[in-house]
């Protein structure tokens, strides 16, 4: 299904009908035909868009809300990201910043600058995103490469005894974990690259205690972040 952009009269609809009458998250996507991100991005920020609203109707103008250019260098930004690390190769605040002025001369967005925040700086924006929010409803998700076969690359050895490395596993897995502020813990994913692997034979997928998705590379993609 095709999405679409939410006007701001759209957004102000939608507000209001799951003010009114409580239509889930799936409800209005369909309704409106658009994606998740904008229905929670519409329901997080109502007062901001009711504002905007009145303010529009208040003038005589009729305003169209778009999203603005720098958070789609974001998005392409972290895609060349996950596709870097992917491959294993290091990748350091410089390069990053390299990388987003590229996207920016790409994408045309003029007075683009690649911000270079510190951990103090997150800590206060993350402050303000959570606000309002329960502990419960606040999770964090970060995904890592196992390598389930790899050994120690290093080891202690007598003084006159020589060590050489043998040959790197590189068979691999993805695996995202998932928590929230107050403690709960979700069922991990894990992303393989054979549909049934030949130890998963005579065995149900779904009673492991992990979520096992694939595809031919064992990375994660866009549509299993979006399931």
């Amino acid at each position: 299904m095709p999405r679409t952009a939410l006007t701001l009269s759209d957004k102000v609809k939608l507000i209001k009908l799951k003010e009114t009458q409580n239509l889930s998250t799936n409800e209005l996507i369909t309704r409106f035909k658009c994606g998740k991100t904008q229905v929670y991005d519409a329901i997080k920020n109502k007062e901001n868009i009711m504002d905007e609203w009145v303010n529009s109707k208040n003038s005589g103008k009729s305003k169209r809300v778009k999203t603005p250019s720098f958070e789609q260098i974001d998005e392409k930004l972290y895609e060349w990201f996950v596709s870097v690390r992917s491959k294993n190769l290091p990748i350091s605040g410089p390069i990053i910043q390299t990388e987003a002025i590229k996207l920016a001369e790409k994408m045309n967005v003029k007075d683009f600058k690649a911000s270079n925040e510190t951990v103090v700086e997150w800590k206060q924006k993350i402050s303000r995103l959570i606000a309002g929010y329960e502990a419960k409803d606040v999770y964090n998700a970060d995904e890592t490469g196992l390598f389930f076969r790899g050994i120690p690359t290093k080891s202690l050895v007598q003084k006159s005894e020589s060590c050489s490395g043998g040959k790197k596993a590189k068979d691999r897995l993805t695996v995202l974990m998932c928590g929230s502020m107050a403690g709960e813990i979700r069922k991990p994913l894990v992303i393989g690259k054979s549909k049934k692997p030949r130890c998963f034979k005579n065995m149900d997928i779904s009673s492991l205690p992990v979520i096992w998705k694939f595809n031919k590379k064992a990375w994660m993609t866009t549509e299993l972040m979006e399931q």
